[in-house]
């Protein structure tokens, strides 16, 4: 009996008395007990006009909370709050079997997803194998598209210290490196003139750390011979390029007359006869360097009487790629940032059509 019809001056009841009868049969079924019960009669009735039923779940019953709750909506005190219809109550029941969402209940976003989630397992993992694949073509494209820069931005840092090497090499003169290489090294004033040649050299070019000119003793022979540095001209400040305060042996500039083996450096060999530059960066040495061109210095009968080196800092080679990496993250940002928004989309559109899903209507 449902609450409205147990009171001696209420309206009529309607088809919603009847759904509350059904929801009390049900209430039965899956607990073994109605919905209420009293010491007598007024008692009952009191507690079907005013006491809320236990839930099934509150006594030990293990069913779905979508099956709690359409039978507790079907037992509602007031007859608006429950099933308009026995066709929408049984709606509800055949939709709870099938893992569709029911009226009777609100559904947290977690579980919303979850359970559209594992309605739609075939449309889900279509959908994530597309978004994977969407990544790694874009992932693939960016890698190659930087890939190819840098090999450009590399081939065109390279001709540019090749003609800074060639210009600096054009703009020594040979007779005073030769006066140099004759002489007895040391404070002489022709080294000294070289170097700040050298020197004035490194300030106006981009990115230098280093000139300096080297002679070969004997031919075929890869140890080389300083005859003079740019340098002899830095400070201490800049030649501590370990920054401990103190300049290191092996940071202190090279002398006029100190050996070089040049076999790690075949560009530098190559360099005694060509303008040329190292193939690739290598690792920074103990001056910070990690790239350097080279052009022979000619003489008056077009013999090469020695090679200028032009060092590049790995700093400054950093700057050149450092835009081209920046670019490179953010393009992966953004893509990374598309692979959740079609991911988040793909989720929304499962949800979407697991609360809009439709069971077959009942039919006899």
């Amino acid at each position: 009996m449902s609450p409205e019809q147990a009171l001696s001056n209420t309206a009529l009841p309607d088809v919603r008395s009847d759904v509350y009868s059904l929801g009390a049969t049900l209430y039965y079924g899956l607990t073994g007990r109605p919905p209420f019960s009293g010491q007598s009669m007024d008692d009952l009735i009191g507690r079907v006009l005013h006491q809320p039923p236990t839930p099934p779940s509150v006594l030990g019953v293990k069913i779905s909370r979508d099956l709690e709750a359409i039978c507790l909506k079907a037992l509602q005190k007031n007859p608006a709050d429950r099933y308009a219809t026995a066709a929408a109550l049984a709606d509800d029941l055949r939709r709870s079997l099938v893992g569709l969402p029911v009226t009777a209940r609100r559904y947290p976003l977690v579980e919303m997803i979850g359970r559209a989630l594992r309605a739609r397992k075939e449309m889900l993992a279509s959908g994530v194998a597309l978004v994977i694949l969407m990544v790694a073509a874009l992932y693939a494209a960016v890698s190659m598209l930087t890939t190819t820069a840098e090999t450009a931005l590399m081939d065109d840092i390279r001709n540019n210290v090749i003609d800074t090497a060639e210009l600096a090499a054009m703009m020594i003169d040979p007779e005073l490196v030769k006066t140099v290489s004759a002489q007895e090294f040391g404070d002489h004033a022709a080294a000294k003139q070289l170097a700040e040649q050298l020197d004035t050299i490194r300030r106006i070019s981009t990115g230098v750390r280093f000139i300096y000119i080297l002679r070969q003793q004997q031919r075929h022979n890869p140890v080389l011979e300083f005859v003079v540095s740019s340098a002899s001209f830095l400070s201490a400040t800049e030649l501590d390029v370990n920054h401990n305060g103190s300049v290191d042996e092996d940071e202190k500039a090279a002398q006029p007359g100190e050996l070089f083996d040049a076999t790690p450096y075949p560009a530098l060999l190559v360099g005694l006869r060509e303008p040329g530059a190292d193939e690739q960066p290598h690792q920074p040495d103990q001056w910070q360097i990690a790239f350097s061109g080279y052009a022979p210095i000619i003489d008056a009968q077009n013999q090469a009487i020695a090679v200028l080196a032009v060092d590049i800092s790995s700093q400054q080679l950093y700057r050149y790629f450092a835009s081209l990496r920046q670019s490179h993250y953010h393009t992966l940002l953004v893509s990374l940032a598309l692979a959740l928004l079609a991911l988040v989309l793909l989720v929304s559109t499962l949800v979407g059509l697991w609360k809009r899903d439709q069971f077959p209507a009942f039919t006899q």
